[in-house]
């Protein structure tokens, strides 16, 4: 019997407690320039092509590197959005 492709793959969590209301929060995650403005490491600029926030949804993303210690090259990255509730959960699943 072939294991299901899903149960195969490990599993991460990350959390982290933030001094911030949830709404503030919330805005950081749902809205372009929000997730423009923290997304990626330090000296990568992030430029949101897509952001559909419906189940299923998707989360487009160009990153390029800026600062002086990276290589100035480009990422793209493209994830599916699993839940999308005001002041609750965001859960996203990367793509292959």
């Amino acid at each position: 019997m072939a294991v299901n492709e899903q149960q195969a793959r490990p599993k991460l969590t990350l959390e982290r407690s933030l001094k911030a209301s949830v709404g503030a929060v919330w805005e950081l995650w749902t809205t372009s320039a929000g997730i423009e403005s923290w997304w990626g490491p330090d000296g990568f600029e992030v430029k949101v092509r897509t952001l559909d926030l419906r189940p299923q949804g998707e989360l487009r993303y160009s990153m390029k590197a800026v600062g002086a210690d990276q290589i100035d090259t480009c990422a793209t990255s493209q994830n599916s959005l699993v839940k999308d509730k005001p002041e609750g959960r965001y859960s996203a699943g990367a793509s292959d």
